[in-house]
């Protein structure tokens, strides 16, 4: 568990399902399976308890303040050989810009990195400004995917990698 300014890092439980399942959905990262075609953001239960038995496969950890879930990041710690993937990273709307996302993604990085990922990679959305800004701070390099995505990498156990101007 790691504590940031009375909120907790720790990793998932059954009963957390609502509240992630509620942040996703405001946050545009989770759809029903076939509510949106070609949307790969699915979670549902089945998803979720089946990530939660899996622990070695993926990493479900929520930030926790004053007893409510108010942040959640999915991860995959060995996604391709020694190459983490960052699934989702949300905060629920009126706990944004206060850390918890960094915070996540420092406790999910440093998990990863524990479990022997050599780099992480991620998706994000070309126009949310501020996960481009904090991953850029927390030493991913950021580049233009092939679809409508910009990808963002970052290697571990290494100073953070300038950007270019």
């Amino acid at each position: 568990m790691v504590h940031i300014s009375g909120t907790t890092i720790r990793r998932a439980r059954e009963k957390d399902f609502k509240p992630i399942e509620a942040i996703l959905r405001d946050s545009g990262l989770m759809y029903e399976a076939g509510e949106r075609a070609g949307m790969d953001f699915y979670f549902d239960r089945i998803y979720f308890e089946d990530l939660l038995r899996k622990p070695s496969e993926r990493l479900c950890l929520v930030a926790e303040t004053n007893g409510e879930v108010v942040g959640v990041v999915l991860a995959r710690p060995r996604w391709n050989r020694d190459l983490a993937f960052l699934d989702r990273i949300a905060v629920r709307a009126d706990k944004r810009r206060m850390g918890i996302g960094h915070a996540l993604n420092m406790a999910v990085i440093q998990k990863c990195d524990e479990r022997g990922a050599t780099s992480i990679f991620t998706y994000i959305n070309p126009e949310n400004d501020p996960s481009h800004a904090m991953l850029a701070l927390e030493g991913f390099t950021i580049g233009k995917g092939q679809n409508y995505l910009h990808t963002a990498t970052k290697l571990m156990g290494k100073a953070p990698i300038p950007l270019p101007a």
